[in-house]
């Protein structure tokens, strides 16, 4: 089948191939986002394990929120590297796509781009083509984000207790 029957979310797909290795780059740093996100909240279960077994080491309290600030930090440094990568990925789709519309306009006859208006072919290259960006440079990350948060959660969850897994679940 080629590029021109595909419609839809599979057409997406294959323009969204054409940046495999920008959006695989957004996906990994998303997931490494997510799971330092939940960092800070098991340092601060180890610090309130730490906080109900006296004696209270002030040095290892210390040395978890350090952590935790560290983690919290660098979550948002990769998170703000996905977001880069995914809009990059999404603004050179949005240009290719462009081009791609604005050369099959340039070999159609004249009376068929003359049954558009101008507004409408506008509509066509500039707003129906934005849509796109908001599903590959948004949508893409926020998912794997929703996706890989539970899972880890949970994951962490058997780890620390399976009976507060399992009545999670």
């Amino acid at each position: 089948m080629s590029h021109t029957t595909k419609k839809g979310v599979p057409r997406l797909i294959e323009l969204a191939a054409t940046r495999r290795s920008l959006l695989i780059g957004a996906v990994l740093l998303a997931v490494l986002h997510t799971v330092l996100l939940l960092v800070p909240y098991v340092l601060v279960y180890a610090i309130i394990k730490q906080l109900a077994q006296p004696p209270i080491e002030q040095a290892v309290i210390l040395f978890y929120l350090g952590w935790a600030a560290l983690a919290a930090a660098s979550s948002y440094v990769l998170l703000y590297g996905s977001g880069y990568l995914s809009h990059r990925a999404a603004f050179e789709i949005l240009y290719q796509l462009r081009r791609q519309i604005a050369t099959h306009l340039g070999e159609l006859p004249l009376g068929t781009i003359g049954q558009y208006s101008s507004g409408t072919l506008k509509k066509i290259v500039n707003n129906d083509v934005n849509r796109i960006e908001t599903f590959v440079a948004h949508q893409i990350p926020d998912f794997i984000k929703g996706m890989i948060l539970p899972f880890t959660t949970i994951l962490y969850l058997f780890w620390v207790d399976w009976r507060l897994a399992a009545v999670s679940l």
